[in-house]
């Protein structure tokens, strides 16, 4: 049993640090960089979108393995 919450927390702490990286490293800004600030407010509302949408699809799938989880030890009992 200890080696499924393993792999579980493994999975998100992988998914998390994806993100995480994605959005707080320099990396992900391509192209010319202008110092206009109507470009900086979009492009910060573009991040804060992929950010909640990303965020809703993670709880989405913790739901769905907590609910694998759970299924499994009905099962299994």
């Amino acid at each position: 049993m200890s080696r499924s919450r393993f792999s579980e927390g493994f999975i998100l702490g992988a998914i998390v640090g994806a993100v995480a990286t994605y959005f707080l490293s320099d990396v992900c800004v391509t192209g010319d960089q202008s110092n206009d600030s109507e470009e900086k407010n979009s492009s910060e509302e573009d991040k804060e979108s992929k950010v909640a949408s990303t965020l809703d699809s993670v709880e989405k799938g913790l739901e769905n393995l907590s609910k694998m989880v759970e299924d499994k030890k009905k099962t299994k009992s």
